[in-house]
């Protein structure tokens, strides 16, 4: 992976992690989106996208992985795939 990859990736992670915390703080303070933006020198419509993702991130299925399978010349494989209507999107 090459070092503009790592920075970027590094960049995004930083950015989950600083929005993250300040949804935190907001959910501790009581105060509506607007006020605790608007107090800390946040752009509300900025704030509510990172919650839209935080909450996304929240509840995504987990993923499945893959599992190896052993194959051999004379091995036949089937492979069956099923889409559910959030699938579908």
């Amino acid at each position: 992976m090459s070092k503009t990859v790592q920075a970027g990736q590094g960049a995004a992670a930083a950015k989950r992690a600083y929005w993250g915390q300040r949804i935190t703080e907001w959910e501790r303070s009581g105060q509506t989106q607007r006020a605790f933006s608007a107090k800390r020198g946040l752009v509300l419509s900025t704030f509510q996208w990172w919650r839209s993702q935080c909450k996304r991130r929240e509840t995504a299925k987990p993923v499945t992985p893959f599992l190896p399978i052993a194959m051999h010349a004379t091995s036949v494989v089937e492979v069956e795939l099923r889409c559910t209507s959030s699938d579908a999107r």
